[in-house]
């Protein structure tokens, strides 16, 4: 059984492909440039990607042709998807540090709280704080009451009126 060929390993000279590649990686490319290169070269030129080239160094340097008419080998085919994963990272990292920064605060507030725990300011709101409730208690047992009276009289008159 043969083994299966690999694009760029079988039936290609030695130097074949550093020769063709060597203008684009002057130009910074790097392996996703290229990749992006032949999406885009098949989707935007409308040319056709075979699953397994005959001669993939073929199929490159066309597609590096395509580019050379179309732009210059300094607009870099994957720049724009490289700049956008730079600006996701960067906003992933002001997010984090934000974070960081708003936990910290927080601990430090915490502290600080639990700090005054006991101290005579805090005895105080905890006493306004039971006043409230108290306060809050009665209205609402004093409402009950009033509803309950209210019901009552209903219900005699009712009952009154047969």
């Amino acid at each position: 059984m043969r083994p299966k060929r690999r694009a760029g390993h079988v039936d290609t000279p030695p130097g074949v492909w550093s020769r063709s590649l060597t203008a684009v990686a002057a130009h910074g490319w790097t392996a996703e440039d290229l990749n992006q290169l032949l999406r885009d070269w098949e989707r935007t030129g409308g040319h056709w990607m075979p699953a397994e080239p005959y001669k993939p160094i073929g199929l490159m340097c066309a597609a590096i042709g395509w580019h050379e008419r179309n732009n210059s080998l300094d607009d870099r085919p994957a720049a724009l998807e490289l700049a956008m994963a730079q600006e996701r990272l960067r906003r992933h990292q002001e997010e984090r540090r934000q974070f960081r920064a708003e936990m910290e605060a927080a601990r430090v507030a915490r502290r600080e709280a639990q700090s005054r725990l006991g101290q005579p300011a805090h005895r105080a709101a905890q006493q306004v704080a039971a006043e409230i409730a108290a306060r809050a208690a009665r209205k609402r047992v004093a409402a009950a009451e009033a509803e309950r009276q209210a019901r009552a009289e209903l219900v005699a008159r009712v009952r009154g009126q047969q």
